[in-house]
């Protein structure tokens, strides 16, 4: 069983793509999170941390 995990960001939206339980036709889960929402690793599931986290600062001009 394979625990990869790939979470690409679209920094546009300011979104986290997450995507887990590969399989030879694609990945069996594909979950967007927004800034605020938070998300664990499948190898560290007791440690959490937001999305908004993760993103580089907003920067306003």
């Amino acid at each position: 069983m394979s625990t990869l995990e790939l979470k690409p960001f679209d920094l546009k939206h300011r979104q986290l793509h997450v995507f887990r339980q590969p399989t030879p036709d694609g990945y069996q889960s594909e979950v967007i999170l927004a800034e605020d929402a938070s998300v664990s690793p499948l190898q560290f599931p007791s440690y959490t941390i937001t999305v908004s986290e993760l993103l580089p600062p907003v920067i306003e001009s």
